[in-house]
């Protein structure tokens, strides 16, 4: 299967915190809710002119997808042309196993 492919089967920012409905989910969206970028970092995301998709492989329970996953989302709505997808890594471990992801 081929990058776009998965991709396209990703699921959003918001999908991907309601997978788990305890500390997980509280903790990224606490995580989030406390995210703010300097007026630099502002410009610079919102100075990309095309279109980006930005595939993630995250697990709710993860402590750095905790962390990193907040802040892509972040990004994602300061500027249209960042698209991000979310997909599981134990689904997608053929895919991953490229980028010696394990």
């Amino acid at each position: 299967m081929e990058a776009k492919e998965i991709f396209e089967r990703g699921v959003s920012f918001e999908d991907f915190v309601n997978m788990d409905s305890n500390s997980y989910r509280e903790k990224t969206l606490e995580i989030y809710d406390s995210l703010s970028f300097k007026e630099e970092s502002i410009e610079r995301i919102k100075s990309i002119d095309k279109k980006i998709n930005i595939l993630i492989c995250a697990e709710i329970w993860c402590p750095d997808c905790m962390i990193n996953v907040p802040i892509v989302e972040k990004m994602r709505q300061i500027n249209e042309n960042i698209h991000i997808s979310i997909v599981g890594k134990e689904e997608n471990k053929y895919f991953f196993k490229v980028f010696n992801i394990e």
